[in-house]
């Protein structure tokens, strides 16, 4: 009897000290202090939301070699409606810093099953990219959030990664400039930005597959298109500006990337046929496929050829 009624008051013990996860912002990343565990971590998240234990989570970690070629991925192409203004509200929402596009409009439509999509926000994932390319993790991940038009239940991500370089992107001065306008949990601005000069909006080579989101409930209905090029360079002190922000209890928002899942059974496809060669532009996987490169790289085999020939 003894032990039933000790048994009972540990349950309330262990439900009283995890009411502070249980409440709102409980679920989390790697961020505490050293004295108390602020938030769930994702290795547990399936606790609160047993669909993060499913079979078509995201990120995963993309190996180039077991893609497959898919001809009818078409470019991916975002329009902008003519009329809307370049002015986006920015939220610090304790988890990422995200944008909302204040009254413009943003779709593509995917193909081959030719459904558009309508852009809902742009958040970052930093210190960490959340899919990796061959193994490899990036420095932080920037993902277009994007709705079906006719079906609501459909999501898709356009995922572009990050790296650190030497010196600041330029493009990104305005956004990286609001993160000390929003360095407080829920505090939110609004500010002009121009997507279009800052993202490519013509995407010629990405890889798709199958997934979820990336924070709870993970639920499984997104279609994502990692993009493979270009890799997007910032800088130590832009990193540092995002480290800046602070979560619902105060703390430096440290990184906000979920770690890779199970591929299982599905396929990534990819939308270009790789040149085998090591690309000269940037790209995630390293592989030559432009056809402009191509072209660039040709006239060097045809003179090599000659010169073999002249030789020999």
């Amino acid at each position: 009897m003894q032990k039933k009624i000790l048994s009972v008051l540990l349950f309330f013990v262990w439900l009283s000290s995890s009411s502070d996860c249980a409440s709102e912002g409980s679920w989390g990343y790697l961020n505490l202090d050293q004295n108390k565990q602020r938030a769930i971590l994702p290795d547990n998240w399936y606790k609160l939301m047993p669909e993060c234990k499913g079979n078509l989570q995201s990120p995963v970690n993309i190996e180039f070699p077991n893609t497959v070629y898919d001809q009818s991925m078409q470019n991916i192409v975002v329009s902008k409606k003519e009329g809307g203004s370049d002015i986006w509200n920015i939220t610090n929402n304790g988890k990422t810093v995200q944008l909302n596009p204040h009254d413009a409009e943003f779709t593509f439509t995917m193909y081959p099953r030719n459904e558009v999509f309508t852009l809902l926000q742009i958040h970052f994932h930093w210190r960490g990219s959340e899919h990796f390319v061959d193994g490899k993790k990036f420095a932080g991940e920037i993902h277009l959030v994007f709705k079906s038009q006719t079906n609501p239940k459909q999501y898709s991500v356009i995922g572009f990664m990050m790296k650190l370089v030497d010196k600041d992107n330029l493009s990104f001065k305005s956004l990286i400039d609001q993160l000390q306008v929003v360095s407080g949990y829920n505090t939110a601005s609004e500010f002009n930005f121009q997507l279009e000069n800052v993202l490519p909006m013509n995407i010629h080579n990405f890889f798709r597959y199958s997934g979820s989101l990336t924070t709870p409930g993970c639920a499984e209905i997104v279609e994502w298109n990692v993009v493979d090029s270009p890799v997007l360079g910032f800088s130590e002190d832009q990193l540092l500006k995002f480290q800046s922000l602070l979560d619902s209890n105060g703390l430096p928002i440290l990184t906000n990337a979920r770690p890779i899942q199970n591929l299982n059974d599905r396929v990534v496809k990819r939308s270009f046929y790789p040149f085998y060669t090591r690309r000269f532009l940037d790209a995630a996987s390293e592989y030559a496929n432009d056809a402009q490169q191509v072209k660039s790289v040709k006239p060097i085999f045809c003179f090599v050829a000659f010169l073999i020939c002249y030789l020999f």
